[in-house]
């Protein structure tokens, strides 16, 4: 039994240490634009139509490059999944913007192809985060008359309170990303990359009986520095 310990022992030895060796640390920062839309289930909602949104994303991503080919990448980011809804039929009239900030933090398996200073790559991974908050903006259709036959209708812009019995604020799901790096001095380099984030966890609780599905699908658009700690 010892003897087949050490033997493995001595295996993984031989494969990590030489990639430990050349290894390398490298942190940076990374922000663009995200365009999220909200997936729904229409269920009964048939008067309810949902539009995306775009707005910004900002993070800090720490990178583990075990071969130029091969690395593991963690982010901190700090991004809007927003949307949009108006009604139709006889609730024309009504519609509501949504901002909704989120915290999330992808872990990725890198793979990177190319020449020494252009090379592109792919990104493949999942994410965990939690909804920080959330406002709307809009405009509601009072439906007493006021004069005559005619309605009033009013702005609003005001933050959304969360109801722990409704509202998930847990958020995880499945992220991929694609995108080009060039290394513009020994240990600088500046990147391009376009990034997919899809939720898995709905936005609401099982609270009611038939109630819509929400997920959140994001696209990003971002560029970006790193710079290496260790050669």
């Amino acid at each position: 039994m010892k003897e087949t310990i050490i033997k493995l022992a001595a295996v993984v030895a031989m494969v990590f240490i030489p990639l430990l060796a050349t290894a390398q640390w490298k942190i940076g920062i990374e922000g663009g634009l995200v365009h999220n839309t909200l997936l729904v289930s229409k269920c009964y909602d048939y008067d309810r139509h949902y539009t995306g949104a775009t707005n910004g994303i900002i993070g800090i991503p720490v990178r583990y490059d075990f071969r130029d080919w091969f690395g593991l990448q963690a982010d901190v980011t700090y991004l809007a999944k927003n949307y949009s809804m108006y009604r139709s039929d006889v609730y024309a009239g009504n519609s509501y913007d949504y901002i909704n900030s989120y915290l999330n933090i992808p872990i990725y398996a890198r793979f990177s192809f190319g020449g020494t200073k252009v090379r592109g790559y792919v990104l493949a991974g999942g994410f965990l985060g939690a909804w920080l908050d959330s406002y709307v903006e809009g405009n509601q259709m009072s439906y007493f008359q006021t004069d005559g036959l005619s309605y009033s209708d009013y702005h609003f812009d005001e933050k959304v309170p969360f109801d722990s019995r409704r509202d998930n604020r847990f958020d995880a799901g499945l992220s991929g990303a694609i995108g080009v790096e060039y290394q513009f001095a020994k240990r600088f380099s500046v990147f391009v990359e376009g990034r997919y984030l899809y939720s898995l966890t709905d936005m609401q609780k099982k609270y009611m009986l038939k109630q819509p599905i929400k997920h959140n699908s994001a696209f990003a658009f971002q560029v970006g520095f790193m710079y290496t700690l260790t050669k």
